[in-house]
């Protein structure tokens, strides 16, 4: 039976083909509208995202990210911000280009070896001759304007870890500290006047025999001790442990001149201020902020301190500019000295790769993970600041003398002769004892210029190769220190009997004082009253308390009124409970004395140090 609809035509066509081969068109056409329909709902249905540092960035957000992102790049673009890549400062190089355009191509010095030919025959004691010179003995300067200071601190825990020596040296905790700092003034630019000078039968040293440079070896601290019978014999005070000395390698009889090549290199690549200036341990919370800064200290009639032996100022405008210009070349010298130090940290932290551990001379507790990188960019940041600073001072020193010259030509000469200066060396000394009186001196050892150089010195002169170090003469010794205790106190008033207002009042006198303590980092303070027959302490005792007894007030006969006015018109008599020794002290003089008002900044420093903290 014929199908309806269909002709023969169309049952030709679709004979011998398969169903899906005669509908796959369709089928080819209803996939990609089921495909491209998921595409089309899928991407209306569903958020573009993408999570970058944890956060999901979207269509909605992306505006607010890219703001966000473009506010914190636009300082960095700044020309005033910091460059994220560290840069180390070049070598400053114009001054020896300059140099270099002016000097002679020709040497000015040259280097003196025997002539001796060594395949000649000689007989038995022959005179050998050969081209060698006599040459100056040089004499190393003393140190001068030597000053003596006490100072407490309490040392870090840290660096007990480090420096195992200073348990037995602070018993703590706390690990409280007093030391006597001597410093002094040394003239490195008057040793290498020595070494150059010369005469008509003597030639200088030859300048490379020091490299134009003075080296210092050692800095030996000496002290004597005031006993019942008189001062002791010196003795010389060890170099703080953990601190940089070459004392040893000195000491040894058999030194060599490799050992001692190795020991100058050592000085020239950042130990030389370790030797000549050690700094003191790093300290927990306060610390006082003179201990680099001999200039600054209080000086006790030093040696040299006199002002009676000072010559009579100049008058009028060239005393003036000298004046201005000494001031000024003082600044440029420790400039110079401040930017050598600062060069050979940055050398030693750059050879070492770990940074300088020394720190400061003397300060807190700072963070030990801190990168050898941020040690080198903070020294290069100060490195420049010295170097701009250093280049005002020097235009403004030259202005100052252009104005001399058109006043006083030849005094304009002598300040340009005299520019250099004096730098201060120091030494601590940790072994004192309170009550005790010390005096101090100080001397020097510096590199010899002759060790080594024998072949090159007649025989007469020879001798003068043996010593590795010359030693300079020993500087005059201090004024006497009293080392003072932790508990201090200072009697500024006296009241004496009869001078209460209420008469009903037993009245047999009283002081007023102050009364210092220093303990775990931090000094303290308490001003007191006590009436004669008591203990000096304040009324609750504790850390406050002396061992001093108020016995009574004598009258000072040549009181004047404003001594009257302010009860400082008394000798006050006090004694020692424990030793029994009885002291007279007048609160007219230790209300002007020199250690109060020290003590007064310091813990007035102390307190703000401390207040600081707590905020």
């Amino acid at each position: 039976m014929p199908e309806i609809g269909w002709t023969e035509n169309d049952r030709m066509k679709t004979k011998g083909i398969n169903v899906w081969e005669q509908y796959i068109e369709y089928i080819v056409l209803v996939i990609a509208i089921l495909v491209f329909g998921y595409f089309a709902w899928t991407t209306y249905t569903s958020k573009a995202s993408v999570v970058k540092s944890g956060k999901t960035i979207t269509t909605e957000n992306v505006d607010e990210e890219l703001i966000a992102s473009s506010r914190n790049l636009s300082p960095k673009l700044h020309d005033s911000a910091p460059s994220p890549i560290e840069i180390t400062a070049p070598k400053e190089l114009l001054s020896s280009f300059e140099q270099g355009l002016v000097a002679s191509l020709s040497p000015d010095q040259r280097v003196v070896f025997p002539r001796v030919d060594l395949t000649a025959g000689f007989a038995v004691n022959q005179d050998l001759v050969s081209e060698l010179r006599t040459y100056v003995q040089p004499t190393v300067p003393a140190p001068e304007r030597i000053r003596t200071h006490q100072w407490f601190a309490t040392v870090a825990e840290a660096e007990l870890s480090e420096v195992p020596e200073l348990d037995t040296l602070f018993v703590g905790p706390p690990h409280d500290a007093t030391w006597i700092q001597v410093a002094a003034e040394f003239d490195m630019d008057g040793v290498l006047e020595e070494f150059r000078k010369m005469n008509d039968a003597a030639a200088s040293i030859p300048e490379q025999w020091f490299d134009g440079k003075v080296d210092v070896f050692d800095l030996r601290l000496e002290r004597v001790t005031l006993q019942e019978e008189g001062w002791a014999e010196p003795e010389l005070i060890k170099v703080m442990p953990g601190r940089t000395t070459f004392r040893p390698q000195l000491e040894e009889e058999q030194i060599n001149t490799n050992l001692r090549d190795d020991i100058v290199d050592q000085l020239r690549t950042g130990s030389q201020s370790q030797v000549i200036r050690p700094p003191f341990y790093n300290v927990k919370d306060f610390s006082p902020d003179q201990v680099n800064d001999p200039e600054s200290w209080t000086p006790s009639n030093a040696t040299g301190e006199d002002g009676s032996s000072e010559e009579p100022e100049e008058e009028g405008s060239i005393a003036s500019l000298r004046k201005k210009i000494e001031e000024i070349t003082s600044k440029y010298s420790k400039l110079e000295r401040e930017i050598e130090e600062l060069e050979a940290a940055i050398r030693a932290a750059q050879s070492s790769g770990s940074g300088s551990s020394d720190g400061g001379p003397m300060g807190t507790d700072g963070s030990p993970n801190s990168g050898n990188s941020e040690i080198i960019k903070n020294l290069t940041k100060k490195l420049m600041l010295a170097m701009e600073e250093r280049t005002l001072l020097a235009r403004e020193r030259e202005d100052l003398l252009s104005e001399l010259r058109s006043i006083d030509n030849s005094a304009a000469d002598d300040l340009v002769e005299s520019f250099g200066g004096k730098i201060w060396i120091w030494a601590h000394d940790l072994a004192v004892t309170p009550g005790t009186i010390y005096k101090y001196r100080v001397s020097i050892q510096v590199a010899n210029p002759f060790f080594g150089r024998n072949p090159s010195l007649y025989p007469e002169q020879q001798e003068l190769a043996d010593p590795v170090a010359l030693v300079s003469i020993p500087s005059a010794w201090s004024e006497p220190i009293e080392a003072q205790p932790p508990l201090q106190w200072f009697v500024l008033r006296a009241i004496p009997t009869g001078s209460s207002v209420a008469s009903n009042v037993l009245d047999s006198g009283r002081i007023m004082a102050e009364v210092y303590r220093f303990t775990d980092g931090l000094w303290h303070k308490d001003a007191i009253q006590v009436a004669a027959g008591q203990l000096l302490a304040a009324q609750d005792g504790g850390e406050f308390q002396t061992e001093w007894f108020v016995l009574d007030m004598i009258p000072w006969l040549d009181a004047t009124e404003k001594n009257l006015r302010n009860h400082r018109a008394s000798w006050v008599i006090l004694q020692n409970m424990r030793t029994g020794v009885t002291e007279i002290v007048s609160p007219w003089e230790q209300a002007s004395n020199s250690r109060l008002m020290d003590l007064r900044d310091q813990e007035r420093d102390s307190q703000y140090y401390d207040d600081s903290n707590l905020m």
